[in-house]
C-alpha cells in the first residue's frame, strides 16, 4: 500500500464493506482520520448492500451461504463500524497501538501519510 509504484491502488472483498472495511478503517485511522470520518467512509457501501446480496445469491455455490446469513450481514450499518473502531481502542489503546502490537513498522505510517494526505 505505502510503495509509490504500486499507486492507484485498489482493494476489496466479495461485498466490499467487511474485510474492506476493516482494512480501509485501519488505514485510515493510521493516517490520523477521525473515527466520523472514517464511519461516513464505511456507510457509502450501505446503498449497495442488496445488489451484492442478490449477485452473491445468483452465484452458483453461494445460494445456500447466503440463504443462511442474517439479514444484517448485507447492511453496513455506522453503529458496526463504530462498535469495531471502539473495541479496538478498548483492547489496544488506539489504531497506531494496535499497529505497534503487530509489529507494523512507523515509517510506514509516514510512507502512507507522504501518499495519500494533502
Amino acid at each position: 500500500i505505502a510503495e509509490p509504484a504500486n499507486q492507484p491502488l485498489i482493494f476489496h472483498c466479495s461485498a466490499g464493506k467487511d474485510r474492506t472495511a476493516i482494512l480501509a478503517a485501519i488505514v485510515l485511522g493510521m493516517l490520523g482520520v477521525v473515527d466520523e470520518d472514517i464511519v461516513g467512509d464505511y456507510v457509502l457501501s450501505a446503498p449497495h448492500g442488496e445488489m451484492v446480496h442478490q449477485r452473491m445469491k445468483s452465484q452458483p455455490g453461494y445460494s445456500e451461504y447466503v440463504e443462511t446469513r442474517p439479514e444484517y450481514v448485507w447492511r453496513a450499518d455506522p453503529e458496526s463500524m463504530f462498535l469495531f473502531l471502539k473495541t479496538l481502542k478498548q483492547e489496544s489503546g488506539s489504531v497506531q497501538q494496535f499497529l505497534k502490537a503487530h509489529g507494523i513498522e512507523f515509517s510506514l505510517v509516514d510512507q502512507l501519510k507522504e501518499l495519500f494526505l494533502v
